[in-house]
């Protein structure tokens, strides 16, 4: 497997391998080649809020995944991959830490016995599923015109 090197300063990422031949440890991301920057980081550079929230809810899983944690309140990995059926782990694994790092969804680690994780909406998830709520009335109502 072949990796990228970026270096991080804010969020303004480098090429590692041509710029900084050495890097103080924790300054790196390892990327796959072949993933493009997450809708995280593409959002950063977006000057439009209606692109960076195109960015971060763009995909098949992201809403339908905000929408079902929002439902259960709080819920675990397994329960998150039942619910959105037809959704690899390295998918789910990926949109979660996307989301986590957005500060839309709250990972609680539970260290007992057997140890588990929580995804509950953070006070900005909640915001943005009443912005996706009256974006789905709108669209009920630009359903039914068009019957």
């Amino acid at each position: 497997m072949e990796y990228t090197y970026y270096l991080v300063y804010g969020t303004h990422y480098t090429d590692f391998r041509q710029d900084h031949k050495n890097a103080k440890i924790g300054e790196i991301l390892y990327k796959k080649r072949e993933m493009a920057f997450s809708a995280t980081l593409a959002a950063q550079f977006s000057d439009c809020p209606l692109e960076y929230t195109a960015n971060l809810l763009g995909g098949k899983w992201k809403i339908k995944l905000i929408w079902t944690i929002y439902e259960a309140k709080n819920i675990r990995f397994n329960q998150l991959k039942r619910e959105l059926d037809g959704i690899t782990d390295m998918m789910l694994t990926k949109i979660l830490k996307e989301l986590v790092a957005e500060d839309i969804i709250c990972r609680t680690q539970f260290n007992e016995i057997p140890p588990h994780v929580e995804y509950s909406l953070t006070e900005t998830g909640l915001k943005l599923v009443q912005s996706l709520s009256a974006i789905r009335e709108w669209t009920k109502e630009q359903q039914e015109k068009k019957e």
